[in-house]
């Protein structure tokens, strides 16, 4: 199909790879990875019809323990968060 792809991890590699996107002169697929808590607003939870979208919100993750820190960071660098 041709369409090519692109991955955003670190936020500091983001205007350089939405130029390329922008710049990019045929379809394009960018993929932003963040962590799991957090906020990618504005969303419509679950079961809610459109026009009840959230512009702010709580996080979905808050690691309350060194543990759950590095099982966070974990997943971050295995780039299990989409």
């Amino acid at each position: 199909m041709g369409i090519k792809a692109m991955r955003v991890i670190d936020q500091e590699e983001l205007p350089e790879k939405i130029k390329e996107f922008l710049e990019y002169d045929g379809p394009i697929l960018m993929e932003a990875v963040v962590t799991k808590g957090e906020h990618v607003l504005p969303m419509v939870p679950a079961g809610k019809a459109l026009h009840q979208f959230l512009v702010h919100g709580k996080p979905l993750f808050s690691p309350s323990s060194a543990d759950d820190c590095r099982i966070h960071q974990a997943g971050l660098e295995r780039g299990m968060y989409f």
